[in-house]
């Protein structure tokens, strides 16, 4: 009996094992996904800047054009 305890045990450990990998990657793949979107955010930011620039020189064409 003490046997079939013990193999139990190893079973239960293993399938715990298994579990902590799996969640492990998992968790990577989260992190995966999470930087593309910081990339994608990044990329998106840097598009507004350059029409806010775009916009600023409309802006002072259109004033150097009222003037």
């Amino acid at each position: 009996m003490a046997l079939v305890g013990e193999c139990l045990s190893l079973v239960a450990g293993v399938r715990g094992v298994f579990q902590l990998s799996v969640i492990s990657y998992q968790l990577s793949v989260i992190s995966y996904q999470l930087s593309v979107i910081s990339y994608q955010l990044s990329v998106i930011s840097y598009q507004l800047s350059v029409i806010s620039y775009q916009l600023s020189v409309i802006s002072y064409q259109l004033s150097v054009i009222s003037y």
